[in-house]
């Protein structure tokens, strides 16, 4: 079988490095301190707070709560996300007989239904619906996150919610969200973990002085993996699926994704399934190759939703990464004006498709790739 796993890696699943972030987040979930987990997308940020979270499940007998918020699209969205997150997580932690003494009442204005998941240990799955429609949105968001600190409560043991995407509640434009979880979720024995890609605007949030979750968390980066660790860690999976894989070929793979562990997983896959028993140079070469024209229709999308001169000044970046956007020379090669560029700049830097870090270069180094061979 092929060693590497596309997509979320399994809690179990083969994991390359991050030891000392799990260490800092695991201490946060056991001890109920709030964590940001933060960086580019596809760097591993949820497979890594899903592995602690497990990780506090086994080895301290904590519950562990995941929602995933990504394009919410109303306060009630959030409250139903989070209602669903917490069954799940005492889905998990329970057995089946003890759930139905449990349960009911658990969630004040959902209620828990079963439903089939043939990919769940117990046969089953869990999801809402609401008890009520007439309760004021805010209200009921308020209602959820303090039965979450009530079940912590009544339980005793440590309880892990994660948040991912937790920055896309400011694009519901609701101004006293930020304010009303801060007051809710302040003093509960929860650990709350804040997960995000957009930095700009999830930092904001927790470091921009007089907003409501200013430092009342652990910021956590999650960066590009060490190359050398990575090429080893694919040199071994290749070992692992009975193929060899030359120290300079996995090398090669680690750096032409540069450090990105979604990228690395992906093309160590399309790389095994491409090679003999010895994956060569031209086996990663074509793999490479394969692996941009399986991302072609995500990157157009990207392209799809911006102005031209932000296509502009990304092509720009990606063909030169490391020089002045906003120096003549660039300018003059991209047709920008400079005012255009700034505002460009502004609104690539909030969409997190480009490092304010110097050099200034993409997020994504495969979309960058791809952006230079197109």
């Amino acid at each position: 079988m092929n060693p590497f796993e596309l997509g979320e890696i399994r809690v179990d699943g083969p994991f390359c490095d991050r030891e000392e972030e799990q260490r800092r987040l695991l201490e946060c979930a056991g001890s109920g301190a709030n964590a940001v987990v933060f960086g580019p997308r596809r760097f591993g940020k949820t497979s890594l707070v899903k592995r602690v979270q497990e990780r506090l499940r086994v080895e301290q007998g904590g519950v562990a709560m995941y929602a995933d918020l990504f394009r919410v699209t109303s306060v009630e969205s959030v409250a139903q996300r989070v209602a669903r997150s917490i069954y799940a997580g005492i889905h998990r932690h329970e057995s089946l007989l003890d759930k139905g003494r449990r349960w009911l009442g658990q969630v004040r204005h959902f209620r828990p239904v079963l439903k089939p998941d043939f990919l769940d240990p117990a046969g089953l799955g869990v999801s809402v619906e609401a008890a009520s429609r007439s309760i004021p949105p805010l209200e009921l968001l308020q209602a959820v996150f303090e039965d979450v600190g009530s079940f912590a409560e009544r339980l005793g043991r440590p309880v892990c919610v994660a948040l991912d995407e937790f920055q896309d509640i400011v694009d519901l434009r609701e101004p006293e969200i930020e304010g009303l979880l801060r007051g809710v979720i302040q003093g509960q024995k929860v650990s709350y973990v804040f997960v995000g890609s957009r930095r700009r605007v999830l930092l904001d949030i927790f470091a921009r002085r007089g907003r409501p979750f200013y430092q009342s968390a652990v910021s956590l980066e999650v960066a590009a993996l060490p190359l050398g660790e990575l090429a080893g860690f694919l040199s071994e999976r290749f070992a692992a699926g009975g193929k060899s894989c030359h120290a300079d070929v996995a090398r090669f793979m680690a750096e032409v994704v540069a450090g990105a562990p979604y990228y690395a997983q992906a093309l160590g896959f399309l790389a095994f399934s491409g090679s003999g028993e010895e994956c060569r140079p031209g086996d990663a070469r074509d793999a490479m190759r394969r692996l941009l024209v399986q991302e072609q229709h995500g990157f157009e999308a990207i392209l799809q939703g911006l102005t031209d001169v932000q296509v502009k000044i990304l092509r720009g970046l990606a063909a030169t990464p490391g020089e002045s956007p906003t120096g003549k020379e660039f300018l003059a090669r991209c047709g920008v004006s400079p005012g255009g560029a700034q505002k460009a700049l502004k609104r690539l830097w909030d969409l997190d498709l480009i490092e304010r870090k110097k050099p200034l270069r993409l997020s994504d180094p495969v979309f960058a790739l791809w952006l230079r061979e197109e």
